[in-house]
Order: C-alpha cells, then structure tokens, then sequence
C-alpha cells in the first residue's frame, strides 16, 4: 500500500494511505495548487504532474526519480502546524464568555423596597422652650405687655422646627451593598405664615455609621401658600439617609437660623432674631 501527504495549496497537510483517498482530497482542491509527496520520496510533485506520471488505474512506483521539468514552486517538508486562527477565536470566544458569567453571577441584585419619607431631628442647638413662662418673665422685666404681633414673632423663632418643614422623599431599592436611594424629592413645608427669603437644606448618605456622601439643595422665597419642591438628581447607595437644615432666614419676623451657632446675639431666650 501507498502512503502520501497531499497539500491542497493552503499549507494544509493530510496524510492518506491510498488512491483513492488521495483522489476524494484532490476533488476539492485547485490542480494548480495542489501538490502531492509520494512516500518514500524526496520531493513534492503538483497534483496535474502526479495525474500526469501515475493515471487513475496504474500501479504507483515508491521509489521515484525526481521529474526533470517539474514547474511547480518550491514547498517546505511537512511540519505539524500550530493552533489554527478558528481554534484560537473559539478560545477567545469561551474566555470571553467565562468572564462575562462570572460578572453576571458577583452583580448586585436589586430589589424594590417601600418608598421612604425622612424628616429630620430636632436640633441641638435649637431645644424646645416654655413660650408662655418666657415670656411673663420678658413682660416682668420690662414692665409691660408684649404686643401680639411681637408675641407671635417670639414664639416662632423660638419654635421655628416646629414651623419650618423639610422632609426627604426617595425611592427605594436593596441588595447585599446597601440601599440604593433615587428619585430623591426634598420638600420645604411653611407654616410660618410669612415668606421664607431662603432655606438650605443637607442630605447625607450614611454608611457604617459615617457620612459617606452629602448634597445640598436651596429653596428661595418660599411662601406659606404653596410647599417648596426640589429634586435631587442621581442615585445613592448606603445604610440610611437623613436630611437637615442648614441656614433658614425671613425678614419678615426677623429670623436668622445657622446650624453651627448656639444664637445670634448671645441670647438664649431670643436665639435667632437677626435685623
């Protein structure tokens, strides 16, 4: 029995171990590319030569001489070819794929939870007073009655949590990082019965007990009428939300409110008043 290697004019290399094998492979191939090793020859021959010398039918001669007219370009002996550029895309294709189900699988799942509306503490610096008591002692010490106007005034700076609403409004969702707060809507609730000139509000994001992330937001001239509203653009991922005021200010009852003070002039029963 026979043995070849047939090159089918690509470099591709097969080994064959008979004629008829050979002949199934040339079906297929460019005749003028093609080219076939006849074992245990020395050389290739083109598949049009080989046709030529050794017709279908006829015996195939193993030891044979090198044909002395052969026009046919030089091919260097077989060698075992390395990985194919299909094999190497279906490995790329399968790390690919690895790694986007890997991604897929460490993703956050986030599930819709109850919408949430924050209000905040009191504060600190602005602690709940016994209007009516504060204000026989301001009459003893003046000698006369205070008018209602001023009255009402009084009790509203003292009071002003109490008058001057915030609230946070967000939408909710949670997985294994924290909550995911979006859809964020500050409302500046007035009940003062006058104008508010200027409120600014502060939302922080808390995570493991720190603030982890804060944004500010201002309300102008804000009347008793209506509630301000205000958006909060973006999305915030921690463990709670809160929401406070910064600085609030209304000519109209002499009120001027500053988280980081204790008062405005010194006194405490009057902290707030401002001209």
């Amino acid at each position: 029995m026979t043995k070849y290697l047939f090159n089918d004019g690509t470099n591709q290399i097969q080994e064959v171990h008979s004629r008829e094998d050979l002949e199934r492979l040339a079906a297929q191939a460019d005749p003028q590319r093609a080219s076939v090793w006849i074992f245990p020859s020395h050389e290739w021959i083109s598949l049009s030569r080989f046709r030529a010398l050794y017709p279908a039918g006829h015996q195939v001669v193993t030891q044979v001489e090198r044909p002395q007219q052969a026009q046919v370009e030089p091919v260097q002996p077989p060698v075992q070819k390395g990985f194919g550029l299909g094999w190497k895309l279906l490995v790329a294709a399968a790390i690919i794929a690895g790694v986007l189900l890997i991604y897929n699988f460490t993703q956050h799942k986030w599930e819709r939870i109850p919408d949430l509306t924050v209000h905040p503490e009191r504060p600190e610096n602005s602690p709940p007073l016994d209007f009516d008591s504060l204000v026989t002692a301001i009459e003893l010490s003046r000698g006369t009655k205070l008018d209602k106007v001023t009255r009402t005034n009084l009790r509203i700076r003292n009071n002003w949590p109490e008058h001057i609403l915030i609230n946070l409004k967000t939408e909710r969702e949670s997985s294994n990082s924290g909550i995911r707060y979006q859809t964020i809507q500050a409302t500046l609730d007035n009940a003062t019965g006058y104008l508010l000139d200027e409120v600014e509000a502060e939302m922080s994001i808390w995570r493991n007990g720190m603030v982890d992330r804060k944004e500010t937001v201002k309300f102008e001239k804000v009347n008793y009428t209506e509630p301000g509203k205000k958006e909060i653009a973006g999305s915030f991922v921690g463990d709670s939300i809160s929401v406070r005021i910064l600085h609030a200010k209304a000519k109209s009852f002499n009120f001027c409110y500053s988280h980081d003070k204790q008062s405005n002039y010194g006194n405490l029963n009057d902290r707030w008043f401002c001209r």
